[in-house]
């Protein structure tokens, strides 16, 4: 999806201007993240105007990227569920708290059972999915991880 951004902002650390994917990426997971999050709130993060951010979710969802519902990726993203063991000796909230820096994961939750923490991850593409599920396995203190692609999600009634 192409957009003007205005430079000024929406810049990022240093003065370095925010590329259009990550501002879209920004977007999608504070919606889903919070679908109550307001415009100000996401406008106020991201260093941008009310009026850019409104402008970027409509956007979004007339390009089927967000559904209906602001916690609903659209049908252009893939998404995965990243099962995800921890190396013995590491704590659970290190690598969930490590995780949680990454703008694509939706959702971290630490969980009991086989798997220590569990990821939501998205992207607009089957390429760049497989290399963020790439960048989880090497992060560090994860021991192994488990995907599972999702096929579809029905709608909510």
């Amino acid at each position: 999806m192409k957009r003007s951004v205005d430079a000024g902002a929406a810049k990022e650390k240093g003065g370095v201007a925010k590329s259009p994917e990550y501002i879209e990426q920004q977007i999608i997971s504070m919606l889903v993240r919070d679908a109550n999050a307001s415009v100000s709130e996401m406008a106020k993060s991201l260093k941008m105007k009310d009026a850019e951010v409104t402008a970027w979710i409509k956007s979004l969802r007339g390009a089927k990227k967000l559904g209906g519902s602001t916690t609903d990726i659209g049908e252009e993203y893939h998404q995965a569920i990243v099962n995800i063991k921890i190396l013995p000796g590491v704590t659970t909230s290190k690598v969930s708290d490590d995780l949680r820096h990454y703008g694509w994961i939706s959702n971290i939750y630490e969980t009991s059972g086989e798997h220590d923490v569990v990821a939501i991850i998205y992207a607009p593409n089957k390429k760049e999915l497989n290399d963020r599920i790439e960048l989880i396995r090497k992060a560090d203190g994860v021991n192994d991880t488990n995907t599972e692609i999702v096929l579809r999600m029905p709608q909510r009634k």
